[in-house]
Formats: C-alpha cells, sequence, structure tokens
C-alpha cells in the first residue's frame, strides 16, 4: 500500500495550531457573565448601603481537576453584565468586588439607590460570602456558590437570607464551558435575592 503524503497550507496549518493553543492555553482571568433580569421599579424609592465581606472557611476557587485548568489564575473577574440581547464589559475585579458589582446592578434594577454608607433609614446590606467554587471532574464542570444576606439597621441585625446553588456542565476541550457554568449559577445566584422579602421581614417596608 502507497501512503500518500497530505500537503496542508501554511496558513491552514498555523490556525489549527492558533486554535489548539487557546483551547488549551491556562487563563490569568476569569470572564463572568451575569444576567441581569428584566428592569422594574418594584421598589422605587428604598435607599440602601451595600458591603460584600468574604467568610468562606475553604478561600480555594478551584477543586479537582480545576486546579490544574486554571494554574495561572490571578484572582481577576471581567464581569460582563447582560439584559436581553445587550451585553457590556463593566469592569474588572477581585471576588468581593465582582460580587459588590453584581448586587448593584441588581439592586438598581430594581429602582433602589445604593449609597455610600448607612445613615437614618438607610439601612446597611451584608452580603457574607460563605462559598464560592468551581470543580473539574471527569466529563463535567460543577459550580458551587452561596452567601447569606444581612440587613442591618444602625449596627442592629434585623433580617437574614441564605441563598445556594450548584450548576453544571460538559467539559469540552478549553475553559469556556467552566465560564459558562460560574456565570449560570453566579447569575442565578444574585437574582435569586429577595430584597422585598428581606425588608418586610425585618419591619421595615
Amino acid at each position: 500500500m502507497i501512503h500518500r503524503r497530505i500537503d496542508v497550507p501554511w496558513t491552514l496549518a498555523a490556525a489549527l495550531l492558533a486554535l489548539l493553543a487557546v483551547g488549551c492555553s491556562k487563563p490569568s482571568y476569569i470572564d463572568v457573565n451575569y444576567g441581569l433580569p428584566e428592569a422594574v421599579d418594584a421598589l422605587s424609592g428604598t435607599r440602601v448601603a451595600l458591603e460584600v465581606r468574604d467568610q468562606r472557611p475553604d478561600p480555594a476557587v478551584f477543586a479537582g481537576d480545576a486546579k490544574e485548568e486554571f494554574a495561572y489564575f490571578t484572582g481577576i473577574y471581567s464581569l460582563t453584565v447582560g439584559e436581553g440581547k445587550h451585553s457590556h464589559v463593566v469592569g474588572t475585579y477581585e471576588l468581593p468586588g465582582l460580587l459588590a458589582e453584581a448586587f448593584r446592578q441588581r439592586l438598581t434594577n430594581l429602582g433602589v439607590e445604593v449609597v455610600a454608607s448607612p445613615g437614618e433609614g438607610i439601612p446597611l446590606l451584608e452580603i457574607i460570602l460563605q462559598r464560592f467554587q468551581l470543580e473539574a471532574s471527569g466529563r463535567k464542570w460543577f459550580a458551587d456558590v452561596s452567601y447569606e444576606a444581612q440587613l442591618l439597621d444602625d449596627g442592629e441585625l434585623r433580617a437574614t437570607q441564605t441563598v445556594a446553588g450548584k450548576a453544571e456542565r460538559v467539559k469540552l476541550m478549553g475553559h469556556s464551558g467552566a465560564e459558562k457554568v460560574l456565570g449560570e449559577i453566579f447569575t442565578d445566584s444574585v437574582n435569586k435575592f429577595d430584597l422585598q422579602k428581606l425588608l418586610n421581614k425585618a419591619g421595615m417596608q
């Protein structure tokens, strides 16, 4: 049997190598896509101060095979906010800043005015991050996010709300699947927060 050599144009070969490099490269940051729900003014006139505190017992973001996939991660997240068919990059943040900006966007979306500090008639909304982890195992990505929302008035704890969520996605070549599953659970977790319910529970609405 005669084996014929297949000549591939160098431009095509270069393109294939570039795609392979992109797919296999280890990223230094993570893109997080947050999807805002349709804007409503349900809480128009409400004012709150917002603070995010990282109190994770395990500060590691990656578990399982994800540790190797994100070996060069610098701790920086790029936040893209989407509303309907439109989306835009808001900025880059470390984890507490990422959550703070997403919650600010969510509250503003409800008609809430987010102010710099609490005061008379202005409660403090604290988001206590308890878990934020991305795991790769076998052929799947797993994301796990949980936090507690605390509403304080004049330093006194008035009400709490706990939100937790998990998601998974089939693992393909590259890290895009990881970013998608993280964006999905991030969106779901932030949008599950119910400020109206928290205010009612605190007797402040």
